[in-house]
């Protein structure tokens, strides 16, 4: 399925096209992060350390078709210079900092542009709005947990993108509205299908209300937070996955010659998100919300062989309020974000697991998202096995940072 929906998204694009319907973007974000009180595997203290980095690089191309079909492909060179000990979120890349590969390709055909929207290729599935919203849209200075967490328990891959199709509207009238999306997809992640001998859809759908001004004037699959003061409105939603048996897998370790003990690696009986999330922008101030369980489940026999519960919940939530402080034709904006993650005692994952962050994030729109400017201070705490400490000893730490973000 995956080489199929990609041929169908590559011949599309190679279709011939006009030269207006053709955009070259460029996204950056450079950051200057000064890391403290970070700690190794073992344990032991290392220095702290001002690490100036690609947090976020994105070259594309995006068009149009014709007036119905729009595409957009994008790759990505993340995290060049970036130092293992740094406190953000994300993996470095390997010394030579040469990782540069396909981060979407997707294709949008609007059969009907109120009620049916088709989106094809590889983008991300439509859940909660984190995960959906671009970090160059959010008022953090950082994403929100969820954002790491959902993507790592709904596909493996820290990207969020996955080869499938969704369906989705968008429709508003007076101070109502109404945006859904139904999608299918076919995770291969080896932490999500195992060694892939089962086969089991990726469902995700979301449905969410508006009251007031709309999100969007038309339907896309993208996000954001700030309205620049222009948005008077609420929207609710509520999403969900799921996916059903993939091949549950464990890694043997022999401790003696009568004992052999079995780490998990991958795959599952089920595997349920369920998630809400709201946002409120009204004149200069914008906040948003959200809270996500994350469910798995396993056989009688797996559950038994690697000592684990049959099924678990692990959660993550986050709340984050901003206000626009005009400047000239400028805004500041001071924001807050308060983000969580527990582990439950049965998760094979990050058993008892930890995850808070608090931060203060002055930002600076010189031309929108386009040009800004952030400062922020993030204290970060967890404990047990999270995205925070991997084994309960080492640990990512503080931050204090300076972030320039060019969209163009």
């Amino acid at each position: 399925m995956k080489a199929i929906l990609i041929a169908v998204v590559l011949s599309l694009i190679s279709l011939p096209l006009k030269a207006q319907d053709v955009k070259l973007f460029q996204n950056l974000q450079v950051w200057n992060v000064f890391s403290m009180n970070a700690r190794n595997d073992a344990g032991e203290p290392v220095d702290d350390r001002l690490n100036t980095f690609l947090r976020r690089a994105r070259l594309g191309v995006e068009g149009k078709i014709q007036n119905d079909i729009s595409y957009r492909i994008t790759f990505a060179y993340d995290n060049i210079g970036k130092d293992v000990f740094t406190a953000v979120s994300g993996e470095p890349q390997g010394s030579s900092d040469k990782e540069f590969y396909l981060f979407d390709a997707s294709v949008l055909w609007s059969i009907d542009t109120t009620w049916a929207n088709l989106t094809l290729g590889f983008f991300r599935p439509q859940a909660g709005r984190e995960h959906m919203t671009a970090a160059f849209a959010v008022t953090s200075f950082e994403k929100s947990l969820e954002n790491f967490y959902q993507r790592e328990y709904m596909l493996g891959r820290g990207s969020g993108r996955e080869v499938g199709l969704n369906l989705g509207g968008l429709m508003h009238e007076g101070n109502f509205g109404i945006n859904y999306n139904f999608g299918f997809f076919n995770p291969n992640h080896e932490r999500i299908i195992g060694n892939g001998t089962k086969w089991s859809p990726l469902l995700a759908g979301r449905i969410a209300l508006t009251i007031g001004d709309p999100e969007m004037q038309k339907y896309k699959t993208g996000y954001q937070i700030n309205y620049q003061s222009k948005r008077r409105g609420i929207t609710f939603a509520v999403n969900g996955t799921y996916q059903g048996k993939t091949d549950e897998t464990a890694t043997a370790r022999r401790v003696n010659d009568s004992t052999v003990l079995y780490s998990y690696t991958g795959g599952f009986k089920r595997n349920v998100i369920i998630g809400a999330d709201v946002l409120l922008n009204w004149d200069k101030l914008n906040i948003d919300a959200e809270y996500d369980i994350f469910l798995r489940g396993f056989s009688p026999e797996f559950a038994g062989q690697i000592h684990s519960g049959e099924e678990f919940a692990d959660r993550a939530w986050h709340i984050r309020g901003s206000y626009n402080v005009p400047l000239g034709e400028h805004i500041i904006e001071p924001s807050l974000l308060y983000t969580s993650f527990r582990g439950s005692a049965q998760s094979v994952l990050y058993k008892n697991g930890t995850h808070d962050i608090l931060s203060a994030t002055l930002n600076y729109y010189i031309r929108g998202e386009k040009w800004k400017v952030a400062m922020t201070y993030a204290d970060q705490r967890g404990g047990a096995q999270s995205r925070f400490t991997r084994n309960g000893k080492s640990s990512r730490g503080n931050y204090t940072a300076v972030g320039f973000q060019w969209l163009f």
